[in-house]
């Protein structure tokens, strides 16, 4: 193993200090009959700025101001905004100058952004497809913000950044380092954290689950290993009511997922039968991801979470009936709701200043151009 001197401790900690990215913290008495000198602590220093986390994910726009200790100062919501255009970024940006101006910034300065965006992304942070952007070729989200607010920009998906949040701020256990997060709402995705790191994969694009074109007769139908939507869902109680004669929803031109979610709740025999036909393929679904990488959580996030408690243990019974390896992976439901993703894209923004910062400091001690910091571990949670 690497073994750093005790002089070579005491110059970082002397780099640090100086560039004030750490300040010194009194040792507490000691009441033992020990002899010597008290030890000295260093801890960060959390006063630098604050950080700003956005998440695009959802139809209502959530914009966040951290501090670095993690305590959000304020934030704001933009509703109703299904697709994202350059006039809706400018109401997002326009935001988060309102914001920046409000008092309970305590006048301290921005110093990273970081974006919790839907669609693919290639290893730049620039758009591959994004449905809910109509000039995604042309949009730019690093340039874009950071040519505005004059920081670094750190772009994810929106799945990762939903799994970093549950994570440091929701009910995971803190010492599991191997979690499958999964998104089930219209949609699906999926993003994962292994041995401590966000898993991105060769290109970046790990957890597009649901990105199948089915062809030919063996797959056209088929619905194993693909999770179960909540659109999979709509369309099956659709088909069921179609042979129901009577029935609370029948004649309705529409109806949503909380309407189905209390039918559910009610034990309403069409709802609970199509929640059945879900969980058991969404079991099969998670149950090959958990025999594949062996984690030690399940994290499901999306509005598949509103059919609650009753819908988790469905998921569970089925998951524990078609397996043959034993696991014993925790299936857990989002306790953070749609918060999960800006609290994890605070919480990154701030990781990231920081090894930046570290990073610097480091490559101008042992002359390296390219020592990186936040690029070797800016994944690692």
């Amino acid at each position: 193993g690497l073994c750093v001197t005790f002089t070579a401790i005491t110059r970082i900690v002397h780099e640090l200090d100086e560039a004030k990215l750490t300040l010194g913290v009194a040792a507490k008495a000691d009441k033992s009959n020990k002899m010597g000198r008290r030890p000295s602590y260093v801890a960060l220093n959390k006063s630098l700025g604050i950080v700003c986390g956005v998440d695009l994910s959802g139809q209502d726009i959530s914009i966040a101001l951290a501090g670095l200790d993690l305590e959000i100062l304020c934030e704001a919501t933009l509703e109703d905004h299904a697709l994202i255009d350059p006039p809706v970024l400018e109401e997002v940006m326009k935001t988060i100058e309102k914001l920046l101006a409000s008092p309970k910034t305590k006048g301290l300065p921005l110093v990273e952004i970081c974006i919790s965006t839907p669609g693919k992304l290639d290893q730049n942070g620039d758009f591959i497809f994004a449905k809910r952007f109509p000039d995604y070729p042309d949009i730019h989200l690093k340039a874009m913000f950071s040519e505005r607010f004059h920081v670094k920009v750190d772009v994810y998906r929106d799945v990762k950044m939903g799994l970093v949040g549950e994570r440091v701020f929701g009910n995971v256990p803190k010492e599991d380092n191997d979690i499958f997060f999964a998104y089930i709402d219209r949609g699906a995705g999926s993003s994962m954290l292994l041995n401590g790191h966000l898993y991105g994969g060769a290109h970046g694009l790990s957890g597009e689950v649901n990105a199948l074109a089915p062809v030919d007769e063996l797959t056209q139908g088929s619905l194993n290993g693909s999770f179960y939507t909540l659109t999979d869902i709509h369309q099956d109680v659709k088909a069921r009511l179609v042979n129901t004669p009577d029935h609370p929803l029948k004649g309705l031109e529409h109806f949503h997922t909380p309407d189905l979610a209390a039918l559910y709740e009610q034990g309403d025999p069409l709802v609970c039968g199509a929640l059945e036909k879900s969980a058991r393929y969404n079991a099969i679904a998670l149950l090959s991801f958990v025999n594949l990488l062996d984690v030690e959580d399940v994290v499901i996030q999306g509005r598949i979470v509103m059919f609650g408690e009753k819908y988790r243990s469905l998921l569970e019974h089925y998951f524990t009936l078609y397996d043959l390896n034993h696991n014993t992976a925790r299936i857990l439901f989002s306790s953070l709701k749609g918060k999960a993703n800006v609290l994890g894209a605070v919480y990154q923004g701030t990781n990231l200043f920081y090894l930046r910062q570290f990073g610097e400091l480091t490559a101008k001690r042992t002359g390296s151009r390219d020592y990186v910091v936040s690029e070797h571990f800016g994944d690692n949670l």
